[in-house]
């Protein structure tokens, strides 16, 4: 938590937890982002893994006590807009995450993305 404090405000941290967090998950190999860029965005980042529900990641990320939301978020226009049928997972970052926290959710989608690849 002690890097919070290398920032003026939350927002500030949070928009830099941000950008490390897209650059993270953009390591996964066919993760698709539903997400316009750290500069146009709050600190919500919503993916999906090909292949793989969203119900189903949330409930092994849960498994390791990491929590996401998953489905439609209310915005079915939206999803059926960008194609997607069975929702998406939403990580959502706030100012008491750090970035060991994004560091475990990306291990843990590796890990689940290798998972349904055997």
């Amino acid at each position: 938590m002690k890097e919070l404090f290398n920032f003026s405000s939350r927002k500030e941290w949070e928009d830099y937890l941000l950008k490390y967090a897209l650059k993270r998950l953009k390591e996964i190999p066919s993760i698709k982002i539903y997400n316009p860029g750290a500069d146009s965005s709050v600190s919500l980042v919503s993916f999906n893994l090909p292949g793989i529900h969203p119900h189903d990641v949330a409930s092994l990320l849960d498994q390791k006590k990491i929590a996401v939301r998953a489905g439609h978020m209310c915005a079915m226009p939206l999803m059926s807009s960008l194609g997607v049928k069975g929702g998406v997972c939403r990580v959502s970052l706030a100012f008491y995450n750090t970035f060991e926290d994004v560091d475990a959710l990306v291990d843990a989608l590796k890990e689940i993305r290798e998972r349904f690849e055997r």
